[in-house]
């Protein structure tokens, strides 16, 4: 789950709570500012859990152009 880096709350788009299945390495070359913290499950069970629907990160439409798995190298300053 992404959580903001000051507020340490669950990061959002529209309600959805922003989920990562990925290493949280891949989110720190691309949102350096952003935390991760795991959280175990499903997206279905993680949904029920914080009582609020889930998006995966790679689903969020400002990041339809991005490669999936991220790769620091498609980074410019890395």
């Amino acid at each position: 789950m992404l959580v903001g880096p000051r507020s340490g709350e669950p990061l959002s788009w529209r309600g959805r709570v922003l989920l990562h299945d990925g290493p949280a390495e891949e989110v720190a070359c691309s949102l350096p500012t952003v935390r991760t913290v795991e959280v175990p499950g499903s997206a279905e069970r993680v949904a029920a859990r914080l009582g609020r629907p889930v998006m995966r990160l790679r689903d969020h439409p400002d990041l339809a152009s991005v490669r999936w798995p991220l790769d620091r190298r498609d980074f410019r300053g890395q």
